[in-house]
């Protein structure tokens, strides 16, 4: 038997994790399907996304580096600025690059999945409003049940879907089944103990294109990056009032993103540059709690899960 010809596997998330799978899979002529609960692949969010050197080689080796290059400047100098306004300089950006090859930089999360979805070879694969609500698991294959009435069929199943994976929580429901002790849940595994408000702002004339800024403060710090004709990817990091468990997250609202921005606006993060200069200038943000943990268990038969599903 051709394993690359008869061997399917079916993909949970049309994430960058997700997608960049599918790129390899068809490098190597193994059947796949995607399967993404949103009705497009890449939306506008407000997320970005940085490229370290060794996800660049990967995407080179994929032939995608080239269209992810166009879309980035690649970031020369980082910053540190403490609260005493002490400020520390490191060209580390350029050394990674020197010494790895590939450089260290910033992009809308929407611009990369729109080049991994553009450039596989069959878009079609790529099923959109498709949640996945169950995963029938048998002897010899595994079957994914979607919101829309569909099902896929295929010998093994690869969550991608993020930190809220429901491939994850089929998992354990199947190792259950199997009679395989079930050693870890979200509770147990995940915690929050930070939140942030994330965005992205158009120019600003005094911070540079490959700038990294970071402002440390008692109980938040700013982190900036410049990008490709001064767009700045920013992030509003800030320390909860106490440690919560995955089921207790906070749950966040444009209002409580904005009185949080709005409040520490007058504060200067670089030079004369205040963080309500950069504020005002935002084409889009969101806040989130930041869930951090880290599961043991990544696969069980024919089900296995990469990415957020499994380290965050």
């Amino acid at each position: 038997m051709d394993i690359n010809k008869n061997f399917k596997v079916v993909i949970v998330g049309g994430s960058i994790a997700g997608l960049t799978l599918a790129h390899c899979l068809s490098k190597l002529g193994i059947d796949y399907v995607v399967l993404e609960k949103r009705r497009e692949v890449a939306p506008q969010e407000g997320a970005s996304v940085g490229i370290m050197p060794n996800g660049g080689r990967v995407l080179d080796q994929l032939g995608l580096f080239d269209h992810v290059e166009r879309a980035i400047e690649p970031l020369s100098i980082a910053q540190l600025v403490f609260p005493d306004e002490f400020c520390s300089e490191s060209e580390y950006p350029k050394k990674l690059c020197e010494r790895f090859g590939f450089p260290l930089a910033f992009l809308d999360r929407q611009m990369l999945l729109e080049i991994l979805y553009t450039n596989l070879p069959d878009t079609t694969r790529v099923k959109t409003n498709s949640a996945v609500i169950a995963v029938e698991h048998e002897e010899d294959s595994i079957r994914v049940h979607t919101s829309d009435n569909c099902s896929y069929e295929g010998h093994l199943v690869v969550g991608a879907d993020g930190i809220h994976s429901t491939t994850r929580k089929e998992m354990w429901r199947v190792a259950k089944s199997l009679g395989k002790e079930q050693v870890e849940n979200n509770n147990s595994m995940m915690s929050i103990t930070y939140a942030c408000v994330f965005g992205i702002s158009s120019a600003h004339p005094q911070l540079k294109p490959g700038q990294q800024i970071t402002c440390f403060n008692d109980g938040w710090s700013i982190l900036s990056v410049v990008g490709k004709n001064g767009r700045t990817f920013w992030f509003l990091f800030l320390k909860l009032e106490k440690e919560y468990k995955y089921n207790q997250a906070p749950r966040y609202t444009t209002d409580d993103a904005i009185a949080h921005c709005v409040r520490l606006s007058a504060h200067t993060f670089w030079k004369t540059v205040t963080f309500g200069d950069v504020w005002n200038r935002r084409e889009i943000f969101t806040m989130t709690p930041l869930e951090e943990g880290v599961f043991q268990q990544w696969s069980c038969g024919r089900i296995v899960c990469i990415g957020d599903s499994m380290h965050k």
